[in-house]
C-alpha cells in the first residue's frame, strides 16, 4: 500500500489497534511517526519511545507523552543521548516540574549524565542553583566551558579566590576573576603578581578601581615586573603624581618606576639625557611613551653604558642607522646582535652569514 493511503487509512481508522500495528511496525518511519498523533493509548506510545530504532520516531512519541514519571525516567536513563536531550529541553520549556523538582531533575543530570550538551543545557539553567552541585561540577566537570558556567554561578568569594589562584587550568582562573563576586583587591593582586596569563592579570588590574591601591603595587617591588600590566588600569591617571615623585623622591627605586610610567615624552627627554643615574634613564627609555629617534640614534652613538646602548638600538626605526651601528660595532655584543635581528639588508645579511663568529652567523 502506497504512503498516501497508509496515512489515509490511519486517518478515517476507528481501530485503535490498527493503528498502534502501524505505529510500531510499518517500514516507513514517516508513517510510523504520523500515526502518533491517532494514537490514544500512552502505553502504547511508551513502547514505542523504548523500542523504536530511529531517534527522531522515538522523540515524536516522547513529545505526546504526559506521565512526567516517565518522561523523568527517559531523561535519565534512556541510552540515547539525543532522546535524553530532547526529553529535557521538553521538560524545561513546558514547565512540567515545580521548581523544586526541576532543580533535583538537573542536579541529577548535571552529575551523571555523559554526554556534555545534555550536562551544559542542565547547569546554565538559572534553576540549576544548588551551592554543593555547582561546586562539585566547578571542581570535576568534565568539560572547561560546563566547569566554567558552574564558577559563574558561584557567590562565595573564598571560594572563587581558590579557583582565580590556583586552578591549573587558565580559562577556569579566568572566569573566577571575572566573577561579579570576586572584589577582594589583595586577591586580585596576588592574581597580577602570580598568573602567568596576561589576560587574567588585565581582568584583575581592571576590576582594581581604587587609585591609591593601585598606587601602592606600582611602587611596591615585589610588583616591578606587573608594572605594564598595572599601568594599562583605566583607572589609572597619575602623570603628575609620578613627575612629583621623580623630582622629590629619594628612593631610586621609586623614580626608576616614575619614570617608566610618565607619559610625557618631552620630559622623559629630559630624564634620558640630564639624569646621573643610568637605572633610571634606561627605564625612561624603555617607557612605552619615548620613541624619540634622533635621541635613540645619539645614544647608540656616544653612549658608554651597554644596557642603554641595546635599549636604544631596540627602538630604533631606521635601517639605516642599524646597518651603520653594526658596521661600526661588529661584534657580538647584545646591542649588535638585536640591530641584526632588526635588518632586512640582503647585501649585509649575505656579507654576515659568512662571518668568522658563529654567534653572529647563528642571528640571521
Amino acid at each position: 500500500m502506497a504512503s498516501y493511503d497508509v496515512m489515509e487509512l490511519i486517518k478515517r481508522s476507528n481501530n485503535q489497534e490498527e493503528i498502534i500495528d502501524i505505529a510500531q511496525n510499518d517500514s516507513d518511519w514517516h508513517i510510523r511517526q504520523f500515526a502518533f498523533a491517532y494514537i490514544e493509548d500512552e502505553e502504547a506510545l511508551k513502547d514505542i519511545l523504548i523500542n523504536d530504532s530511529i531517534n527522531s520516531v522515538s522523540i515524536k512519541a516522547m513529545e505526546q507523552i504526559s506521565d512526567i514519571d516517565f518522561l523523568i525516567d527517559v531523561c535519565l536513563n534512556n541510552p540515547f543521548s539525543h532522546i535524553r536531550l530532547a526529553t529535557l529541553n521538553r521538560i524545561i520549556d513546558e514547565l512540567l516540574l515545580l521548581t523544586s523538582d526541576l532543580t533535583n531533575l538537573l542536579n541529577n543530570v548535571a552529575l551523571n549524565d555523559p554526554n556534555e550538551f545534555i550536562v551544559k543545557l542542565a547547569v546554565e539553567n538559572t534553576n540549576f542553583n544548588n551551592p554543593e552541585v555547582i561546586m562539585a561540577i566547578a571542581e570535576s566537570g568534565r568539560d572547561v566551558e560546563i566547569r566554567k558556567l558552574a564558577i559563574s554561578k558561584i557567590t562565595d568569594e573564598k571560594v572563587l579566590s581558590d579557583f582565580a589562584l590556583n586552578d591549573s587550568n587558565v580559562f577556569i582562573r579566568r572566569e573566577a576573576i571575572l566573577n561579579p563576586n570576586l572584589s577582594d583587591f589583595d586577591i586580585l593582586s596576588e592574581v597580577i603578581r602570580n598568573d602567568d596569563d596576561g589576560f587574567n592579570r588585565h581582568w584583575a588590574c581592571e576590576k582594581i578601581n581604587d587609585k591609591d591601591y593601585l598606587v601602592k603595587l606600582i611602587f611596591n617591588k615585589s610588583f616591578y615586573h606587573r608594572l605594564d600590566d598595572l599601568s594599562l588600569n583605566s583607572n589609572l591617571n597619575c602623570e603628575e603624581y609620578f613627575k612629583e615623585i621623580y623630582e622629590n623622591s629619594d628612593d631610586e627605586y621609586s623614580c626608576l618606576v616614575a619614570a617608566y610610567l610618565i607619559q610625557d615624552e618631552v620630559y622623559l627627554a629630559n630624564i634620558v639625557l640630564n639624569d646621573s643615574n643610568d637605572k633610571i634613564r634606561l627605564h625612561a627609555i624603555k617607557n612605552k611613551h619615548f620613541s624619540n629617534q634622533e635621541i635613540l640614534k645619539g645614544l647608540i652613538l656616544s653612549e658608554d653604558n651597554r644596557d642603554i646602548v641595546f635599549c636604544a638600538v631596540s627602538k630604533i626605526k631606521d635601517e639605516d642607522v642599524l646597518i651603520e651601528y653594526i658596521r661600526t660595532n661588529l661584534d657580538d655584543g647584545r646591542a649588535t646582535l638585536q640591530a641584526i635581528l632588526k635588518v632586512n639588508d640582503v647585501e649585509l645579511l649575505k656579507e654576515l652569514s659568512m662571518h668568522s663568529n658563529p654567534k653572529i652567523r647563528l642571528y640571521l
